[in-house]
């Protein structure tokens, strides 16, 4: 097979290296024609045939000029029915040249250059340049048009078919709309209808970019679709904006115009993207939330994950498969998917095995609460790095289940933490929540006690140098699992109404590849720095977002207007929620690290050994499934603990 495939591709290269021959042959055909028409023809008229031997000469020393040129030029590159503005640059460089070396030449050699009149000379020089570009383009100009044509004819046909593609509307960039239009005509089997173009450029208005009419401003867009409908009954479906360089107040007016007529909105990929930057991709919510670009390190985050062998817990949830995914991207030496979820392992064990199939890899079906399972896969697999990501996250449920929400997100956090002292993992990242400050719902607090048992592992192995403990907090993720995105779009689906617990709530929200970026490099920070430890790392999370105002976008997004089309209704706040989350403790004192979007929280003082003691007794209230004295002893590890009014009727049974 792979005789065959070197075979292949040495035709290839040869059938290549002939096409670019002829290219070159015939363009030198096309200067030596422009040569008999300026040069030898009114000679021979003019003259003798006596003349004859000398033309002759002359002519082979053009057509070796021209040859020159266009080698140096690499005219021959272009394909002709694609040829563009620099292309006809690259002919005008070679005619220049073909002149230049000719007339040199000649006068080198002849000297009969000298008793040419300078004006005649010149005059000449430019007949014959201007004869040069004459053959040249025209050739390549009808090839363009002709191509030009059986694009329009094609465009058109599947225009008129029953398949047409997807009608939209265009609008953006100038030069990028006339790109997208010109890439769409050339495709056989167009994805798009292209009825318009839309700018906001007055003098663009009434005029047409590669045929296709400029139709007025997007804040006409109403007017626009009337018209469309009342001259050819169709109506667009999308608003597509062309534009690579948009701001946050470009995608919400879009989205905004779009929605009051009940179109979508969209956006072309960016040009130098490695995908198809013709396809168009829908605009997400993420491109209306207006934060900054994250600016990363990913030197010492390739330091810290290349060549290492890593273990993921919870690497079939959204966080973790998508550390699975940018880990597997750095060049690890062994990566150890752990999941308690079968059908979630085998998903990112498969996704991974396509996506980075050269990856060394290895799945471990793995409960966290089981303390001796997860100490044998520490011991066997012997991990430079842990990233614990297993945890129960959603608010209401662990509410309703404190005892497995402790199990999980404590009495599991422990059992990797442990085993990592025990058979000396060097690093383990654990992955916490903003709902660990001043929490007020039950999986808030469970995440604030795994941090602290971090936090003050991390300190009692400082001497021993053994065990780096690093914690990352960080708030709401887009489109993770149980989270507001997913569930919004669902009830959009559904016709709503869209459900929002309370008017003002906020929330920091981040996007999953972004919150994991910056996991791996706060890692890396706490990694390099001995001295921090017992530290917490906090994301930048840039300002906090109404959750209703989030709702409004998204209706807006799939291409309908809040409140008219789609209804929003408020149903109070849930049991544990809060109206907004903060991420540090006012004790807690906030330094800047190296990275812009990091910071670190300077340690609080922690005991150990009263930890420890309080996680025993909770233990034993697991045990006994008692879980009213379970709250009461998370409410005394952790302080700041506000128990909602489900948890508080419970702890008042006990009183």
């Amino acid at each position: 097979m792979n005789n065959k495939l070197g075979v292949s591709v040495e035709l290839a290269f040869n059938r290549a290296r002939l096409t670019r021959l002829r290219r070159l042959i015939t363009d030198i055909a096309l200067f030596f024609a422009a040569f008999l028409v300026v040069i030898v023809f009114p000679a021979l008229q003019a003259s003798s045939s006596a003349a004859f031997p000398q033309l002759v000469f002359q002519g082979l020393l053009y057509v070796g000029a021209a040859a020159l040129s266009a080698a140096v030029s690499r005219t021959y590159r272009a394909i002709w029915r694609y040829v563009g503005f620099r292309d006809l640059l690259a002919l005008f460089q070679a005619s220049t040249l073909t002149i230049v070396f000719y007339g040199a030449v000649l006068g080198l050699l002849l000297h009969t250059i000298e008793l040419v009149p300078v004006g005649l000379l010149a005059w000449t020089a430019a007949l014959l340049w201007t004869a040069n570009i004459g053959f040249l383009t025209l050739p390549r100009l009808v090839a363009r048009l002709i191509a030009e044509a059986q694009n329009d004819v094609r465009y058109k046909r599947s225009d008129a078919s029953a398949g047409a593609g997807m009608p939209i509307l265009v609008t953006g960039d100038t030069v990028r709309t006339e790109a997208f239009i010109r890439e769409t005509f050339r495709t056989p089997k167009t994805r798009y209808r292209i009825l318009g173009v839309l700018s906001d450029q007055l003098q663009m208005q009434g005029s047409a970019l590669q045929g296709v009419p400029v139709l007025g401003s997007i804040a006409q867009l109403d007017q626009i679709i009337a018209r469309l409908e009342a001259q050819y009954s169709i109506k667009p479906e999308t608003v597509v904006l062309a534009k690579d360089d948009a701001s946050r107040q470009d995608f919400e007016r879009i989205v905004e115009l779009s929605a009051q007529v009940g179109l979508k909105a969209a956006r072309l990929a960016p040009a130098g993207s490695l995908r198809d930057p013709n396809a168009i991709k829908p605009i997400e919510i993420s491109d209306l939330l207006g934060r900054p670009e994250v600016s990363v390190d990913f030197r010492s985050v390739e330091g810290m994950i290349g060549g290492k062998t890593i273990l993921v817990t919870g690497a079939g949830g959204s966080i973790g498969s998508e550390l699975c995914r940018q880990i597997s991207s750095l060049g690890p030496r062994k990566l150890v998917v752990a999941d308690h979820g079968e059908f979630n392992l085998y998903t990112i064990d498969k996704e991974l095995e396509e996506r980075f199939p050269l990856v060394n890899r290895q799945t471990a079906l793995l409960d966290v609460r089981d303390r001796e399972t997860v100490r044998d896969w520490v011991a066997r697999v012997a991990p430079d790095i842990v990233f614990h990501a297993a945890a129960l996250k959603h608010v209401p449920l662990v509410e309703e289940h404190p005892i497995a929400g402790v199990s999980t997100n404590v009495f599991g956090t422990i059992n990797v933490a442990d085993a990592c002292v025990d058979f000396g993992v060097p690093t383990m990242v654990t992955i916490s929540t903003d709902k660990a400050v001043h929490p007020c719902n039950v999986m808030g607090a469970t995440k604030r006690l795994a941090e602290a048992y971090c936090q003050g592992l991390d300190q009692a192995v400082r001497s021993a140098k053994r065990t780096r403990f690093i914690t990352v907090r960080f708030g709401n993720v887009l489109g993770s699992t149980g989270s507001v995105v997913p569930l919004f779009r669902r009830q959009i689906e559904a016709g709503g109404p869209v459900t929002v617990t309370h008017p003002t709530v906020t929330r920091f929200f981040m996007t999953i590849p972004e919150a994991v970026t910056l996991v791996l490099e706060a890692g890396a920070n706490g990694v390099a720095l001995e001295d921090e430890r017992g530290s917490i790392y906090v994301l930048e999370m840039g300002r906090p977002i109404r959750i209703v105002d989030l709702a409004r976008q998204m209706i807006r997004l799939c291409g309908y207007r809040p409140d008219d089309d789609i209804g929003i209704e408020f149903i109070g706040l849930r049991p544990g929620e809060k109206l907004y989350e903060e991420v540090a403790y006012g004790d807690e004192v906030v330094e800047h690290t190296r990275s812009q979007s990091v910071l670190k929280l300077r340690p609080r003082a922690t005991d150990l050994r009263i930890i420890q003691q309080q996680i025993l007794e909770l233990r034993q209230a697991c045990a006994a499934l008692d879980s009213s004295r379970v709250l009461r002893l998370l409410q005394v590890a952790v302080p700041e603990y506000r128990p909602s009014a489900q948890a508080a009727d419970r702890l008042k049974e006990v009183d």
